[in-house]
């Protein structure tokens, strides 16, 4: 059933205030809070600023809303629905986010340290700029995601498809990488060597530590960065 487009209308100046505060204790409150909401002129449904933490939200749909600086702290969020949703600024911080549908959403700078990530799907979402610190990713659907400029120091990329993902900026200091496909991820990771061709580069470095027994894909990479004769590659 389509949300109806209804302002938020109070009768005292109590209630305004209240919606002002944007506290939504329950999934009940919550209900109502949407179902008081207006549209943003985006098209979203306006719940930004609204806190939600410690909340269970597991199973709800809450897609193309607009969740700007939403706090989310320890969340349930599993199976959620928040596709094409507006989750800029927001803080999920421990959030359980398992197996949600993220397709499509704007996290861009949002706090998602030690949120669990596991199996979402975050297909075409904008991460750029968040902090994913300790946060665990195993399993996640990152296709078409952009990842530029985001913290992924510590978090738990195992099993995770970095094909065509562009690097550039990221911080993945002791990442977990068992399993993981990165080898045609944006520009073969040769950005990350750049800078020192003898593969001195922290980040770099970081990324082979990672792999058991050394990384033959490091090795490969820097030998057609310094052998001119290796310059193509495949």
């Amino acid at each position: 059933m389509a949300r109806k487009k209804i302002k938020w209308v109070g009768s005292s100046k109590k209630k305004k205030n209240k919606r002002k505060q944007g506290k939504c204790g329950s999934r009940k409150a919550l209900q109502a809070c949407i179902d008081a909401a207006h549209f943003t002129a985006d098209g979203l449904l306006d719940l930004d600023k609204i806190n939600m933490s410690h909340v269970d939200l597991s199973g709800m749909d809450l897609s193309h809303c607009s969740l700007r600086d939403a706090e989310l702290f320890l969340a349930n969020l599993y199976g959620a629905n928040l596709s094409g949703s507006d989750l800029s600024y927001a803080i999920l911080v421990g959030a359980n986010l398992r197996e949600a549908d993220l397709s499509g959403a704007n996290l861009n700078k949002a706090d998602l340290v030690m949120a669990d990530f596991r199996y979402v799907n975050l297909s075409g979402a904008n991460l750029a700029g968040s902090n994913l610190f300790c946060t665990c990713l195993a399993g996640a659907d990152l296709t078409g995601a952009d990842l530029t400029e985001t913290n992924l120091c510590c978090t738990d990329l195992r099993g995770v498809d970095l094909t065509k993902i562009d690097l550039r900026g990221v911080d993945m200091k002791d990442v977990i990488l068992d399993d993981a496909d990165f080898w045609r991820a944006d520009r073969r990771l040769k950005n990350l060597i750049k800078a020192d061709p003898n593969g001195a580069d922290p980040c770099v470095m970081d990324i082979a530590k990672a792999f058991a027994d050394g990384s033959d894909l490091i090795d490969e990479i820097l030998q057609t960065e310094t052998d001119p004769a290796q310059k193509q590659i495949g």
